[in-house]
């Protein structure tokens, strides 16, 4: 094979419509560093222990919200008791 040529596109993160991520060199070595993880493993469980509740609050939330049409049905039944009164 011959000719073929590595195609390098470089485009704006706001022509584009995307987010940049700022994950940087200094942020890799201190996710691989051991004292740091060390350091800020206490932050770590508490946020695991309040996960769970996040996550129930989720699960009532959509179970709540499941169905769109009996809630949008309810809403203009009671917007149109208002405005024939």
């Amino acid at each position: 094979m011959s000719g073929a040529q590595n195609k390098v596109e470089e485009f704006d993160t706001e022509d584009a419509e995307t987010v940049v991520l700022l994950v940087d060199e200094e942020e890799r070595s201190k996710l691989a560093d051991t004292f740091y993880c060390l350091e800020h493993q206490e932050e770590d469980l508490i946020k695991k222990k309040v996960e769970p509740l996040l996550v129930r609050l989720q699960r009532v939330s959509d179970a709540r919200n499941l169905d769109d049409y009996s809630i949008n049905k309810s809403l203009r039944d009671e917007l149109r008791v208002y405005t024939f009164r």
